[in-house]
């Protein structure tokens, strides 16, 4: 395991220090390290409220088993949030647990396009036509400059992250 001494230096750590998260933690990476599917796979470990969080892409769905088993024989672990994805084309069935009933619950349906449902080319006019109307509203109607050019910039940069336009 290449965190040995990262490791080793936890289990050092005191206990009355160390929080009870973190040994839960610790204890659910070690099991993951021992298991002979999840060993060397990239599995990113939180625990939040005594919930242990597994998060990462596995290499089948038996690695995202295992590790789902690893983290319930872990004493203390009192909730599993399994977010390990598996690739989808190795044959086996898909499995739904409960976090992924709640996932495809949460998820918008196929070709909902969210609150800006206009097509690109309609969406760059309204843009182009509000930045031209900015000045306008600034010097012929005597609206403030400041807040004005604030409320077109929160505007315009909601709108390109809607559209995915530019990186939220």
């Amino acid at each position: 395991m290449a965190d040995d001494e990262f490791l080793a230096r936890q289990r050092r750590q005191d206990p009355v220090v160390a929080s009870g998260e973190v040994r839960l933690a610790l204890a659910v990476v070690l099991e993951l390290g021992a298991g002979e599917l999840t060993r060397r796979e990239p599995i990113r470990v939180d625990v939040q409220n005594d919930v242990v969080v597994l998060d990462g892409v596995v290499s089948s769905r038996a690695a995202r088993d295992a590790a789902a088993a690893a983290v319930r024989s872990v004493s203390g672990s009192h909730d599993l949030c399994n977010a390990l994805r598996a690739p989808a084309g190795d044959g086996e069935p898909e499995q739904a647990d409960e976090f992924g009933a709640v996932v495809a619950a949460l998820l918008p349906a196929p070709g909902h396009r969210g609150r800006f449902a206009f097509p690109r080319p309609v969406m760059l006019s309204l843009l182009v036509w509000l930045w031209l109307t900015v000045p306008w509203l600034a010097l012929v109607a005597g609206v403030p400059a400041g807040p004005l050019a604030v409320a077109v910039l929160v505007v315009t940069a909601g709108a390109l992250c809607a559209r995915r336009w530019w990186p939220s």
